[in-house]
């Protein structure tokens, strides 16, 4: 018996099936749990771990940089990504994503 693939029909359904509010809706949540301005501990916990993996002395300034600078560089990139060169994909998409970054 095949097995099927359960990833690539999911990525399927969410990017091509769903209507464009559903994909906007979804690429906000996605965007505010990963990017957003409340995940500092997420980040910081990331840069502690390459920090221990590497052997590196943990230094709290270059935390405090990384997790205030880091983020909002990312966010700022995926806004641009969305607002430029989404554009071209899906203007109705842009347009719905972003009332649903304003409400």
């Amino acid at each position: 018996m095949k097995k099927k693939k359960a990833l690539p029909s999911f990525l399927y359904l969410v990017f091509i099936v769903l209507l464009p509010w559903g994909v906007s809706f979804s690429f906000n949540k996605f965007t505010d749990f990963f990017v957003g301005f409340h995940s500092t501990r997420g980040w910081e916990l990331l840069i502690r771990w390459v920090y221990n993996n590497f052997g590196w002395a943990p230094n709290e300034l270059i935390f405090t940089i990384f997790v205030c600078s880091f983020p909002v560089i990312l966010d700022t990139c995926l806004k641009f990504w969305v607002f430029f060169c989404l554009h071209r994909l899906s203007p109705s998409l842009v347009v719905i994503y972003h009332s649903i970054s304003e409400a």
